[in-house]
């Protein structure tokens, strides 16, 4: 056996499994870099009725962080277009996707996104579906 990050895992492991490792993956590394208040600095202890971590000290009470973000297809006259990061390995093309930010709705990332990452403007953006994203933040 051995260990393999999540993205490596990706494809290789049945669908079901590779969520419920993802979430842990989520889980363990928001509890490994969480360790402290970010009001008082007194370290948090692991609140046992819900997934929070509470400070002894001050009472503030610390959630795992939630970084919604948005993925883009962009289509038109029948083609999609597709981009290309100088990390991808060769022969490997995306859709645009990146975080919102504070205060910005998800179309006004879709927006933000594909004017800074390819150069365009976008207009009649349909949402389609949500899902978690596995990957923790670095």
């Amino acid at each position: 056996m051995t260990f393999e990050g999540l993205r490596k895992i990706y494809g290789r492991l049945d669908e079901d499994l590779f969520w419920i490792a993802a979430r842990a993956v989520q889980i363990v590394d928001w509890d490994r870099t969480h360790q402290f208040c970010g009001r008082c600095g007194v370290p948090l202890r692991t609140k046992t009725t819900e997934r929070a971590k509470e400070c002894p000290q001050c009472g503030l009470l610390h959630f795992p962080r939630l970084a919604p973000a948005i993925i883009v297809l962009v289509e038109r006259d029948n083609k999609l277009l597709l981009a290309r990061s100088r990390h991808f390995p060769s022969g490997m093309y995306s859709v645009i996707a990146g975080f919102v930010e504070p205060g910005e709705s998800l179309e006004e990332a879709v927006v933000r996104e594909m004017k800074e990452e390819v150069g365009i403007s976008v207009k009649d953006i349909k949402y389609f579906g949500s899902q978690p994203w596995p990957f923790p933040i670095r």
